[in-house]
């Protein structure tokens, strides 16, 4: 949750966010996407989504 919460403060802000992986399944998607689920668990349950973010191979150069 702590990730999700300071990703949608950056992006709040106007600071673009790029995750960098070695799966290029996951990287592709994202991509594709621009936005991941976050889904926050406890008595407050819910599913916050975080946008405009975008993915690199952090193989690649």
């Amino acid at each position: 949750m702590v990730a999700a919460l300071s990703a949608s403060y950056w992006l709040m802000q106007g600071i673009e966010l790029v995750f960098a992986d070695v799966n290029q399944t996951v990287l592709d998607a994202l991509n594709a996407r621009h936005e991941y689920p976050v889904h926050v668990v406890g008595e407050q349950a819910k599913t916050e989504t975080v946008k405009g973010v975008s993915a690199v191979n952090s193989t690649q150069r």
